[in-house]
């Protein structure tokens, strides 16, 4: 569904984001984080975003990236508790 979004919307910032976070269910964290990463861009003050690009890149040991998307989350949301 957010594919065929995204064919005819591919600055979609719901679809690029929602499909992500299922590609990180997938246990596909590289494509997680590139399709976060392009939602971000689009809107760089989404909070959950980051928090959900953070999931992917621990997955994949990006430590201090992880650690980076996780403090953009707080900074823009301090009281999104996921990201704490």
């Amino acid at each position: 569904m957010y594919e065929l979004a995204l064919k005819s919307a591919p600055e979609n910032l719901d679809a690029l984001h929602l499909l992500g976070v299922l590609e990180y269910q997938c246990k596909n964290s590289f494509r997680a984080v590139e399709l976060i990463n392009r939602a971000i861009s689009l809107s760089p003050n989404y909070a959950p975003a980051y928090s959900n690009c953070g999931l992917a890149q621990h997955d994949l040991k990006q430590f201090e990236a992880a650690i980076r998307s996780f403090d953009a989350a707080i900074s823009l949301s301090p009281g999104f508790a996921q990201a704490h």
